[in-house]
């Protein structure tokens, strides 16, 4: 008889499925240090948009209440604390299929701007839903003001990629601001309102701002853009080693980081300098699901407590709508994956609660105490938790915070009695749940059809009766949607061996 605990490693799709202790499936899980923990389903907090998502920000005005604006083809939202979407349209918008909403919040002046390349760039003040809509942001240069696909927010400039303005459409262009003035983008040595023609590295594809620089990723290379002043005004260089990327969505940046998805996979910019993320672990994987064409429905976001950067995408299965999610904890470049639908993820923050929400909370007798465990001063009325957040296909936004969904986590190939047989006999799940089935797959050649045996739930001592003998074992742990639990690590194998080569 032999014992052994086998922990789940790291999730690497891209590796052979024998010779280490790396997983090949993590599945409607989150990436942990030491352990996987669930994946929650989406809890609708809103009500509906009239079409599909097609980019969103969350934002917080100068009292910290939060507020999120979205939109669809033809319409731009605002969703204050209520739960309910209002169109805040300038008029109807003239998207097209390709075009997506890309935001911008320009805290000079307290707004969030939004751009579709269609349409004029559009601005609204945080939280003035009811009193103003949506209006065109740049007035001068009065005729011929840049349209753009891309915004960021650079030192005190707003920046614009991919240009249609008097010289025509130059997916090269960058053209930014006046200092301080986002509705001036007439070039002048006076306003330092420019623009510059990126000759070599393709078309722009996303701008991150920042304070000190900002990063322009083009087609095939990202630049650094930072300010200097005086005639120059930005300077702007290539960062050495660092690929482009073919998908605008992809690129997210958090607290000086950027990651986004390159040809050559998944990378992150931290500091200037470019590592890959996903080599050797989930790059090919990726692109074996992933069409390029159908690169306008990705988006990613940050879930900023559990530290993962996550990318939806449409899956082989799906060729319109989002259906996949894949997670990365970037302080341990640990993987994992989810299978739901999206629209748009969104890294957000709990709304406030009006007075409708709070009847809805604890009930509408106000001077029963006893119905208020906190005091109204509380910062639980006022909102502003960090969520990790989606809008869902029916166009309503929500929080990952709800059941827990079904969850697979799928072992490699290991040799118990190294270089014979031996016979598993039981499987313990370290994971703090009663609910968990295992099935065991057993071969004795590596080239053998992986064939899974009936799965056997867990009994009152801990164990799935599971057996089966081999030269080598693969196991399979399914944790059910009913159940509730915190931390998976691995599984303890009873078995016996060896038992010979034959």
């Amino acid at each position: 008889m032999g014992e052994l605990t086998l922990p789940f490693g790291q999730l690497a799709t891209d590796q052979p499925p024998f010779g280490g202790l790396e997983i090949i499936t993590a599945r409607n899980v989150i990436p942990r240090a030491k352990s996987y923990g669930p994946f929650r389903d989406l809890t609708v907090i809103s009500d509906a948009m009239t079409a599909r998502a097609r980019g969103a920000i969350s934002v917080r005005d100068n009292n910290s209440t939060v507020y999120i604006y979205t939109g669809d083809a033809t319409k731009l939202y605002e969703l204050p604390p209520g739960a309910t979407f209002t169109d805040e349209s300038l008029s109807a918008y003239t998207s097209i299929d390709e075009d997506n909403w890309e935001f911008a919040l320009w805290n000079q002046n307290d707004k969030v701007i939004a751009t579709n390349f269609q349409d004029a760039v559009q601005s609204i003040t945080i939280g003035k839903g009811t009193t103003e809509n949506f209006a065109n942001m740049i007035s001068s240069p009065v005729s011929n003001a840049p349209k753009a696909k891309h915004v960021g927010i650079v030192h005190r400039f707003v920046v614009l990629g991919w240009i249609n303005d008097a010289d025509g459409i130059n997916p090269s262009r960058i053209r930014w601001s006046a200092i301080g003035d986002e509705t001036d983008f007439a070039p002048s040595a006076t306003t330092q309102s420019d623009y510059e023609d990126l000759v070599t590295g393709g078309g722009v594809q996303r701008i991150i701002g920042g304070t000190e620089y900002g990063l322009i990723f083009q087609d095939s290379m990202v630049r650094t853009m930072r300010y200097v002043g005086g005639g120059t005004v930005f300077e702007l260089f290539p960062i050495e080693y660092a690929p482009g990327t073919p998908i605008a969505g992809s690129v997210i940046g958090h607290k000086g980081a950027a990651f986004y998805i390159s040809e050559d996979g998944f990378m992150s910019i931290v500091n200037g300098a470019v590592q890959p993320i996903g080599s050797d672990r989930i790059d090919r994987y990726f692109w074996d699901q992933f069409a390029i064409t159908d690169r306008r429905y990705v988006t990613a976001a940050i879930d900023p407590p559990n530290k993962i950067v996550a990318w939806a995408f449409p899956g082989t299965d799906k060729t319109t709508l989002p259906n996949r999610v894949l997670m990365c904890k970037y302080d341990e470049n640990k993987w994992a994956e989810a299978v739901i639908d999206t629209e748009v993820l969104l890294t957000t923050a709990t709304q406030g609660e009006t007075l409708d929400g709070l009847d809805a909370a604890v009930g509408t007798d106000i001077d029963n105490a006893s119905l208020f465990p906190e005091s109204f001063d509380s910062d639980r009325w006022k909102g502003g938790q960090y969520r990790f957040g989606a809008i869902n296909q029916a166009h309503r936004l929500g929080y990952f915070t709800g059941a827990t969904l079904a969850a697979t986590i799928v072992t490699g190939d290991v040799q118990l009695s190294p270089g014979h047989r031996s016979q598993v006999n039981g499987v313990s799940p370290l994971v703090d749940a009663g609910d968990a089935n295992v099935s065991l797959a057993a071969r004795q050649r590596l080239k053998d059809t992986v064939t899974y045996r009936s799965a056997a739930a867990m009994n009152a001592s801990g164990t799935c009766p599971v057996r089966g003998d081999g030269m080598y074992h693969r196991f399979r742990l399914s944790l059910s949607s009913s159940t509730s639990w915190s931390h998976v690590q691995g599984l303890k194998l009873d078995f016996e061996g060896p038992l010979g080569k034959r």
